[in-house]
């Protein structure tokens, strides 16, 4: 049997499942054997193989090409843990088009696609962007809300790469783990609806 042949390899795995089978299951009754025996020889128990055409995503233009146009702006250079060089998927060169535009965006795309990219850069360049006018206003500009604390936990390490060395944008995270240091009392009287 060839190692690479997926044919050989399913066919292999399902002789093999049915061998355990058979030696895990023996019937008192010849009847119960036989009719186990027939059953297990017209089933197919291992489905497959699959093929799965995973097309590479369409490339776009790089952040560095971004920039040269005005779409991103010249500030975002500074970050760090980004390769300006490397070409972005289309859907993502489309999405930061699109958001750092002004318009609202869903981004809806195949596991390992950078939808992360798509949003982060945009919010990233509207931050660097203000920095570059000057305005430097203090406050909250973005919340990110992830459904699980280790998907923030890797996003987090991304952020903290790409801020690194550009001490002008601050940012935290907290989740369920996270310390309260602030009285209830506090918290009730200082809602704000």
């Amino acid at each position: 049997m060839s190692k690479r042949n997926p044919i050989e390899r399913s066919e292999y795995i399902n002789n093999r499942y049915k061998e355990y089978l058979r030696s895990s299951f023996q019937f008192e009754s010849d009847r119960l054997q036989s009719l186990f025996e027939k059953q297990l020889d017209d089933e197919d128990l291992f489905k497959g193989p699959y093929v799965d055409l995973n097309l590479p995503f369409k490339r776009g233009k790089n952040l560095n090409e971004l920039i040269s146009e005005g779409v991103v702006c010249q500030t975002f250079k500074k970050l760090g843990d980004i390769d300006f060089e490397r070409p972005l998927y289309s859907h993502q060169e489309e999405a930061i088009r699109h958001i750092c535009s002004g318009h609202n965006a869903v981004i809806t795309t195949g596991t390992g696609s950078g939808k992360t990219e798509s949003f982060l850069l945009p919010i990233l360049n509207e931050l660097t962007n203000d920095i570059e006018i000057g305005n430097q206003e203090i406050g909250i500009r973005a919340i990110f809300l992830y459904p699980m604390n280790a998907l923030l936990n890797d996003q987090i390490e991304r952020v903290r790469k790409i801020l690194a060395d550009f001490p002008d944008i601050t940012y935290g995270f907290f989740t369920g783990d996270t310390e309260e240091t602030v009285s209830k009392n506090y918290r009730v009287k200082h809602a704000t609806c």
